[in-house]
């Protein structure tokens, strides 16, 4: 699962959500990410019929909505598939040659479209799945988690995967006496 998340989740941009919140609580969070869910899910919808319409100005621009929400959340993986789907709706591509921009007919981009539009759902099912189970680790109603031996084990969260990070200081605080700076 940590390969997986360093892929789809930039940790800085998440870290700095998690400070957010009060120690040991996901309020803030979890806001954030059931606001996400439904924006991200009409979004879909929405660009789902536009591809249909081949209405690609309105597609690209859905595309470019998704592409900034996802990064707000760290969702860099499916940010980085929407901003493909926002260039081709604007029909051009930087594929073969990322210093210039390669003009594509609208036939061109509809063709394009599909299968990253694919990807982007599927990478968005992703998200939303690392992100439910973040905010709240599968539970098998015995009031533990238990592994596929039925044996109890420790809540596995995709906080697992994130580095260790202190709170930031507040004005005026003294450093914290727990981390040495001093090498050994």
């Amino acid at each position: 699962m940590l390969d997986r998340a360093k892929d789809m989740v930039d940790h800085d941009v998440f870290l700095q959500l998690l400070e957010l919140d009060e120690e040991g609580e996901t309020e803030f969070l979890e806001g954030i990410a059931t606001d996400w869910f439904e924006d991200a899910q009409k979004t879909l919808t929405g660009m789902d019929k536009l591809l249909k319409d081949k209405n690609l100005d309105e597609f690209s621009k859905r595309a470019h909505y998704l592409k900034g929400s996802s990064a707000q959340l760290g969702m860099k993986k499916l940010s980085a598939t929407c901003a493909k789907l926002q260039h081709y709706g604007e029909q051009w591509d930087d594929e073969k040659d990322e210093s210039r921009k390669t003009n594509l007919s609208e036939d061109e981009a509809l063709a394009l479209i599909p299968p990253m539009f694919k990807r982007a759902k599927k990478e968005y099912k992703a998200a939303e799945a690392w992100l439910r189970r973040y905010l709240k680790p599968h539970d098998d109603g015995s009031g533990s988690p238990s592994n596929s031996d039925g044996e109890a084990e420790e809540p596995k969260t995709p906080k697992a995967d994130l580095p260790e990070v202190e709170p930031l200081a507040k004005k005026g605080d003294a450093p914290s006496p727990t981390k040495s700076t001093e090498k050994k």
